[in-house]
């Protein structure tokens, strides 16, 4: 998936990436600043599985290591390809973020089934609409 970026990471339960948005490329996220994606390693168990089953998966960027105002996007499908993603969550300045607001964190439902799943994180727009945030990151994924 080159289209989406050229260094694509794969995210696990329980792991924890870092990164900096300054200067990534742009093309597929919901504001005009630089963007970085993952795909969602599910457990084996799930992965495989096609009886419908599911689990429950948390995504943050609440971490002193980031220093912007985060955005999440949580795809099912490939955005790079038209009409072949879904939008499955986002989160913009959560409450859950007690130390810092403006990042993000998004729980979102995960099927079996085959179908991959992508995590966008970059930078929400200013006040007024002015440009998006650009910078460093840390995204946590945590499984039950």
């Amino acid at each position: 998936l080159p289209a989406l970026n050229p260094n694509l990471q794969t995210l696990a339960c329980g792991a924890t990436v870092s990164g900096d948005t300054t200067g990534a490329p742009r093309g597929y996220g919901l504001f005009p600043s630089g963007e970085h994606w993952y795909t969602l390693e599910l457990p084996p168990g799930l992965a495989a599985s096609s009886n419908g089953s599911s689990l429950q998966v948390t995504l943050s960027t609440c971490s002193g290591a980031t220093a912007f105002d985060t955005l999440l996007a949580v795809y099912r499908g490939c955005p790079a390809f038209e009409g072949a993603a879904q939008m499955v969550g986002g989160s913009d300045d959560s409450p859950a973020c007690a130390a810092d607001p403006t990042l993000s964190v998004v729980t979102v439902d995960v099927a079996s089934g085959g179908d991959a799943y992508f995590v966008l994180v970059q930078g929400a727009p200013g006040e007024g609409g002015a440009g998006a945030a650009e910078g460093r990151y840390e995204l946590t994924m945590t499984c039950p």
